[in-house]
Order: structure tokens, then C-alpha cells, then sequence
């Protein structure tokens, strides 16, 4: 839980530095802005509680944390290859499906 309270302090820090650039923006932009900022204040909260009554962990300094592993986060696969690849649907459906209408 230390970790996770460590984790929620840096990206609360992270949204007050941006909050300037989402109110230059305004509109759609700084309503997402605040209602997900506003969810890391209302997470920070809830892990610094529980972290406090129920699992009694010792605090983590920001700079001891550990880096984050990017793949666990995003997918390192080619999009090109994604959007030039073979629905598998096709392969299943090809029987069901007259020539004619798959040329379409």
C-alpha cells in the first residue's frame, strides 16, 4: 500500500503542475481535466487512509520508488500491422458469406 500512496502523491503532483495548461485550454478539456483530477485527490485520500488503519506500512520517499516497467502500461505491437492484419472473422464467416457480397 506504501507504494500505491507513493505512486498517487507523485501523479496529484503531476496534475497541479499541468492544472495551468488545462485551464488555457478550457472547455470539454478542462472538465475531464478536473473530474480525473478530483478522482486522484478522492484515490490519494482513500490509500493514505487505509495505509493508515489498516496497513501500517512505512512511508515511501518519491525518490526511492521504483521505476515503472512501460510494459505493463502499453502494447509495443506495430499498429501497422494491427490495422493490416486479417480480421479473424473473416476466416470463420468465409462459408456463411456469399463472394459476392464479401467483395463488397
Amino acid at each position: 500500500m506504501n507504494k500505491a500512496v507513493a505512486y498517487l502523491t507523485v501523479c496529484v503532483q503531476k496534475f497541479t503542475d499541468a492544472k495551468p495548461f488545462a485551464e488555457a485550454c478550457g472547455g470539454p478539456y478542462l472538465a475531464n481535466f478536473t473530474a480525473k483530477f478530483a478522482e486522484g485527490q478522492r484515490m490519494l485520500a482513500k490509500a493514505t487512509d487505509d495505509n493508515k488503519k489498516i496497513y501500517y506500512e512505512p512511508r515511501i520517499a518519491i525518490e526511492d520508488l521504483p521505476t515503472v516497467d512501460p510494459q505493463n502500461f502499453a502494447s509495443m505491437t506495430s499498429m501497422q500491422d494491427e490495422i493490416n492484419a486479417k480480421p479473424e472473422l473473416d476466416e470463420k464467416l468465409r462459408h456463411v458469406v456469399p463472394p459476392a457480397v464479401r467483395a463488397l
